[in-house]
């Protein structure tokens, strides 16, 4: 089994934070690789430090928080609901909840 990496805490996880949103512009990478500009609110590891992931940069995108909630869910072998999106609604767009 992985040993956990240990998560950096503090001033130093602050300013990690802080220059991987900058290098990624403040915008969700998953997104911009489905070409939408959407702000990202989350910084995740790409390997997750419960997996054995480095708690470095290169480990490291901005995400926005459905991505985010996505990714985590799929990290943790969940599967995706077909049926609701992250916020629990109905994905379908026909259905009766998504009609204004």
């Amino acid at each position: 089994m992985t040993q956990p990496t240990p998560r950096k805490r503090g001033r130093a996880a602050v300013a990690d934070r802080a220059r991987v949103m900058r290098r990624d512009n403040g915008l969700c990478q998953a997104c911009l690789e489905c070409g939408v500009l959407r702000a990202a609110t989350q910084v995740d590891h790409t390997v997750p430090l419960f997996k054995g992931g480095p708690d470095t940069d290169g480990n490291k995108r901005a995400l926005c928080d459905e991505c985010h909630e996505l990714k985590t869910r799929e990290d943790k072998g969940h599967k995706p609901s077909a049926a609701c999106d992250v916020s629990g609604l109905p994905a379908d767009p026909r259905h009766h909840w998504n009609q204004r």
